[in-house]
């Protein structure tokens, strides 16, 4: 008779198995989030489809562009203008 031979091992990986917990599912978690969905979808519909931004918005977002695009990045590039 032949000797069986095994069959090689699986490999062992240096790290464990990493599990996620998920948060529970809570009437507070539900409506946060129903709310957050309910928030974005009426501020893209009014900023991308019927295009109503204020006035000032440009100057704000002109403004946050600055701060983050420019030579010398900082805060008190946007200036105090609004208090």
């Amino acid at each position: 008779m032949q000797a069986l031979e095994r069959a090689p091992a699986a490999p062992r990986f240096a790290f464990p198995s990493i599990r996620i917990r998920l948060p529970r599912l809570t009437p507070d978690i539900v409506v946060l989030v129903a709310l957050l969905a309910l928030y974005l979808t009426a501020g893209v519909l009014v900023t991308l489809v019927h295009h109503g931004l204020p006035g000032d918005a440009w100057s704000r977002v002109g403004n946050a562009y600055y701060v983050l695009f420019s030579r010398d990045p900082h805060l008190a590039a946007m200036g105090f203008v609004w208090n």
